[in-house]
């Protein structure tokens, strides 16, 4: 069968048709976040309690996008073959958005017994087929985008991605909680979500019709094992490996229950979740660019030495929320949290994938990127579904301990706070894998530190403009608490 022109590489492409498919690759970059906004994070656990989960359904619904990135090492084979990296991609991304359609009629076209089970079905077919694309993807931009601008382009692509996507989960946050109050049953709130983005998923693949596809360097026919076996050898890449499996281990041990915390323990609304969901991703934006130059200007190993920490440190601060505060302090734990959370997970999205980009030898990037897939794809698949089952096995065995008392505030200690105490020390030893890996232009972090300090001047006065933390004092806490039917609201608002 003979492909439509639009799918096929060309041997050369003029400058402006390359700048012309930036631009459309912008536009696919916004399209494709705003999709994922709207179809996971706290959507997707907030639509998961309501049709049933347990902790370790939630865990397993975190894990399957990290599992899907294992299936890029036999898909890379068929990549290198067939050469033709832009139908692939718009093919996989097609046929996977579809699965946004199923999980939307969930309620509503099966029985109450069999919808997590097609929930699950339905993710585990969006994530899987559309990895397949992602395979694809990353060569093909590794020979569309100058090395030169790679960092600072990509860096400018991601931030103005979740610049659009934050903005985007907050009127999804109020309209959740705007038909909770006026219709129902509430769960058609996140059907209407997932139809939305679906919507825009597919306008994404429009925008990527029009970018243009170089020819790509046709590697020697290899078998799986073969692809495997070559980026293991590679001592250096062997050690960034272990790193990133490691960290991905770390933080999916605790991300994943990051709103499982907020909505169960804190009784927070919806908008008042995005609204945090909005900070955090606004530190991502702001700080996207910086983290771009800075690898530009030193080495991704550096930017990932300085940027990892700030995620260690947000998730130390979690167990502090529980304290029996005001409800400002509780708010602005929350912001601080959020904040460093978006700075760290900017330099380590970015770098982290960058470096493997760049260690990789240019003749086998395809495989190199396969296998990084598949290493933290492994690892971050494991720790959702462990957490979920240590956390539903701490919770049937009443594991908990209360801190403080006596005229001190106390602190309640359970499962949720020692997956936090967890993704701590797996993050540490992860550091230590870090340090071994070589790369040019390495310097020592407390430098990035402080060309950090003097971008975030700048960076954290985009973040002010934002106002978000303008009016905490008085705002009225109350009516954000997401409070179970028939509750009477609390006489001081705070958060419980």
């Amino acid at each position: 069968m003979r492909l439509p022109r639009v799918l096929l590489p060309a041997d050369r492409i003029a400058s402006a048709e390359v700048a012309r498919g930036l631009r459309m690759l912008l536009l696919d970059g916004v399209c494709s976040q705003t999709m994922l906004v709207l179809s996971g994070g706290a959507f997707l656990v907030a639509y998961a309690i309501l049709l049933g989960a347990s902790n370790k359904v939630i865990g397993l619904l975190f894990a399957i996008p990290w599992a899907a990135q294992m299936l890029q090492l036999p898909s890379s084979i068929i990549v290198e073959r067939a050469g033709l990296r832009k139908a692939v991609v718009v093919a996989s991304a097609g046929v996977s958005r579809i699965a946004l359609l199923a999980m939307a009629a969930v309620p509503w076209l099966f029985p109450a017994p069999r919808r997590l089970a097609v929930l699950v079905v339905s993710l585990a077919l969006f994530w899987g087929i559309g990895a397949v694309g992602n395979c694809a993807f990353s060569p093909w931009m590794r020979d569309l985008v100058p090395d030169r601008v790679r960092g600072r382009y990509f860096g400018r692509r991601l931030s103005l991605a979740v610049a659009v996507g934050a903005a985007v989960s907050v009127l999804g946050g109020v309209g959740v909680d705007a038909y909770r109050a006026r219709v129902q049953p509430e769960i058609g709130a996140y059907s209407l979500l997932l139809l939305a983005a679906a919507a825009v998923g597919f306008l994404g693949i429009a925008c990527l019709l029009r970018v243009p596809e170089p020819r790509m360097r046709r590697p020697e026919a290899r078998s799986v094992g073969a692809a495997l076996v070559q980026p293991l050898r590679d001592a250096n890449f062997r050690r960034l490996l272990l790193f990133l499996g490691t960290w991905y281990f770390s933080v999916n041990l605790a991300t994943p229950f990051f709103a499982v915390y907020m909505l169960t323990r804190l009784h927070l609304s919806m908008t008042w979740i995005m609204v945090l969901f909005l900070l955090n991703q606004g530190a991502v934006a702001a700080f996207l660019n910086v983290w771009g130059r800075l690898a530009d200007r030193f080495s991704n190993k550096s930017v990932l030495a300085a940027a990892a920490p700030l995620f260690m440190a947000s998730t130390v601060l979690w167990p502090l929320t529980g304290l029996r505060s005001s409800p400002a302090f509780v708010l602005g734990m929350l912001a601080l949290i959020h904040v460093l959370a978006g700075i760290s997970t900017a330099g380590v999205m970015l770098c982290g994938w960058n470096a493997a980009l760049k260690l990789a030898p240019r003749a086998s990037t395809t495989s190199y990127l396969a296998t990084n897939a598949l290493v933290f794809g492994a690892a971050a698949s494991v720790a959702p579904i462990l957490a979920g089952w240590a956390l539903d096995w701490t919770l049937a065995q009443g594991v908990a301990w209360t801190l403080g008392g006596g005229g001190l505030p106390s602190l309640a200690i359970d499962g949720l706070d020692l997956l936090f105490v967890a993704s701590v020390i797996a993050g540490a030893v992860a550091l230590r894998f870090l340090s071994r890996v070589e790369e040019r232009g390495d310097i020592e972090e407390m430098e990035v530190f402080a060309e950090l300090y003097a971008e975030a001047r700048t960076a954290a006065r985009t973040l002010a403009s934002a106002a978000l933390f303008r009016g905490f004092a008085g705002f009225p806490y109350d009516l954000l608490r997401r409070r179970p039917p028939g509750e009477p609201p609390s006489g001081d608002g705070a958060p419980e």
